[in-house]
Order: structure tokens, then C-alpha cells, then sequence
């Protein structure tokens, strides 16, 4: 190889190296238009799931989640590494993460249920939760 050559090789390696750095300390925001619940699945875990009612967590007329809502059908307590907002599915289900989990209990979920009875049949489960979507 002659030096011409070398030098020629060594330039487009550096400049390889140096498009590669400013690519990888580049951010980029994206804006999605439209329905989210179409984003698809990023993230699938292996979690502890279960049920919460009114019975084991609060008074009903002042029963209020983490994000200031009364509980409903369709919430979710979710870990606090997850944003609330987030849409999980769990069991071919969606439910938004309203609330939180109690600390202790940090990375399992607890799905809102009106009946305590269902409830308790639900039981402690280990299911596969898909993370569908995070808000910011």
C-alpha cells in the first residue's frame, strides 16, 4: 500500500468515527399524530399482577389514584419507573396507569376492580405485562 492510499484510508476512518460520534450525541423528537394506543408494543416484562377494589385500599368517597382521578375500570397501579399515562395490556386487556404501587411493592401491577370477590379470585398472578405507549 503507498502512503496515498493510506492516508486516503485513514481520512475516511476519522471521518467515519467523527459522523458516528455526532450521530450517537444527536437527540431527535419525534411528534406522533393521531391515536397512540396504535404505537407499537416497545417493551414486554414478566410481572406480579393483581387486583385492588375499595375494600382493601380506601373509603370510596375519598378513594382517589396517584394522578388526583377516582378509580375506575380500565386503571392500573403501575411501578414508578412507568410514567403515569402509560397504556400496558395485560391478558389481551388495556388500562392506563393511574396510580401507583405501594413502595415496597415497586414493580408489580395491580389492576382496579369494583368487586372485591373477582378480586380475590384474580388472586396473585405472574403474567406477561406489554408496555404499549409512555407519556411523557
Amino acid at each position: 500500500m503507498n502512503i496515498k492510499h493510506t492516508t486516503y484510508t485513514l481520512l475516511i476512518y476519522i471521518s467515519l468515527l467523527i459522523c458516528g460520534i455526532i450521530i450517537s450525541r444527536t437527540s431527535y423528537e419525534f411528534t406522533i399524530q393521531g391515536d397512540k394506543s396504535e404505537i407499537p408494543a416497545f417493551k414486554t416484562v414478566t410481572a406480579i399482577v393483581t387486583n385492588y377494589t375499595y375494600r382493601n385500599t380506601c373509603e370510596p368517597s375519598k378513594c382517589l389514584t396517584a394522578s388526583g382521578k377516582k378509580p375506575q375500570i380500565g386503571f392500573i397501579a403501575c411501578p414508578r419507573e412507568l410514567a403515569l399515562g402509560t397504556v400496558v395490556e395485560v391478558l389481551g386487556t388495556n388500562y392506563t396507569c393511574e396510580d401507583r404501587t405501594n413502595i415496597r411493592l415497586n414493580g408489580r401491577y395491580d389492576i382496579w376492580n369494583e368487586s372485591y370477590t373477582d378480586s380475590m379470585q384474580f388472586g396473585r398472578q405472574q403474567l406477561l405485562v406489554t408496555i404499549l405507549n409512555e407519556e411523557d
